[in-house]
């Protein structure tokens, strides 16, 4: 009994094995067979693209630019010796007036009373001297030979007064004149001061300034503690209108003299050769003054310049071969640079 019981045993154990490694048989053939892993494609970096420009040749210009504005070579200040009070001023920058034109009046009712005074006096003497002088013919018909050197003696003394009055009666006029600036050209006012009827005027006080408009220069702003030197005679190329015209520096403020209107110290006068037409006072024109100048030498931008602690180099590429070269500066322009050294025609440098 027993032995028929083991042998049971291990006849159930055998078969639930058997039983076991079907299910795990058939389990395995439920689930998805795994993918293959593919390979990642292999990609090439994009080689780095640069702003290049080929080194040249040409023409560099070291210039000094700026905008300059047109005025009269000759201009007329006017103003009074002596003091007085405003009456009327009867222009505005600006204006065109004809030479003899009033532009200004002081308050001068003093004067226009104290002439009729004197006028009147005159004409009173005048008639005073016709009586003698009358009185002394009617003796004379009656008798040549009477005395009348009472008579001559009334007409020399009003003769003498009647220079008095005339000599007073001028000076007058005069007087009343110079309470009158007229323009002494025919021309273009560019001054007027900031006055108004009944302000006090005083003596020498520039009152309006005129300008002769056929005799033009051209000013532009310069500091004489510039670090570039500009000195007369330097020549210099004028925009207006887009068109290029010819000039000169023929003043700078190291020619202007001591006690000059200060406006003048920091300015640039320049001529130019021909003039073009329909150009007035107040007129702008870019000018660009040549310092140095120097033809067919290699040059560079200013962009492709670099600086390291004193050291000037440019990148350069040969081939896809970036490299750094030292370069030697000469001249420069706003925009460009001479290079002396470390470069030649047909290289390719690297702007920043």
């Amino acid at each position: 009994m027993r032995q028929k019981d083991r042998f049971r045993i291990k006849r159930i154990t055998g078969l639930l094995v058997m039983v076991s490694v079907l299910v795990m048989i058939a389990g395995c053939s439920l689930f998805p067979k795994e993918e293959e892993v593919i390979a990642p494609p292999v990609v090439k970096p994009k080689p780095p693209t640069y702003n290049l420009h080929e080194v040249k040749r040409g023409d560099i210009i070291r210039a000094v630019n700026g905008t300059a504005t047109f005025q009269s070579s000759k201009e007329y200040s006017l103003f009074y010796k002596t003091d007085g009070r405003l009456k009327e001023i009867n222009v505005k920058v600006g204006d065109s007036v004809k030479k003899g034109d009033i532009l200004v009046s002081l308050d001068a009712e003093d004067l226009e009373t104290a002439i009729k005074q004197q006028e009147f006096a005159l004409e009173k003497i005048k008639l005073t001297i016709n009586h003698f002088k009358n009185q002394e013919r009617k003796i004379l018909k009656q008798d040549p030979n009477a005395d009348t050197s009472d008579l001559k003696y009334q007409i020399n003394l009003n003769q003498i007064e009647r220079k008095s009055i005339e000599y007073t009666l001028n000076k007058l006029k005069e007087r009343m004149n110079n309470t009158k600036l007229v323009s002494p050209i025919d021309g273009r006012v560019v001054f007027v001061a900031d006055l108004s009827e009944g302000d006090v005027v005083r003596p020498y006080q520039k009152i309006v300034t005129v300008a002769d408009p056929n005799n033009l220069e051209l000013v532009m702003e310069y500091k004489q503690n510039s670090p570039t030197a500009i000195v007369t005679g330097m020549k210099a190329e004028i925009e207006i209108n887009d068109e290029i015209y010819a000039g000169e520096v023929i003043g700078t403020p190291a020619d202007i003299p001591e006690g000059t209107d200060d406006r003048y110290k920091n300015l640039l006068i320049l001529s130019i050769e021909e003039q073009p037409e329909g150009i007035k006072v107040g007129d702008m024109a870019s000018v660009s003054i040549i310092i140095q100048k120097k033809d067919n030498v290699i040059k560079i931008p200013k962009q492709a310049v670099r600086e390291y602690l004193g050291r000037k180099y440019v990148q350069i590429l040969e081939g896809e071969v970036k490299k750094e070269v030292d370069i030697e500066v000469g001249i420069e322009s706003a925009t460009e640079v001479e290079v002396i050294k470390g470069l030649e025609e047909g290289q390719q440098v690297i702007l920043r």
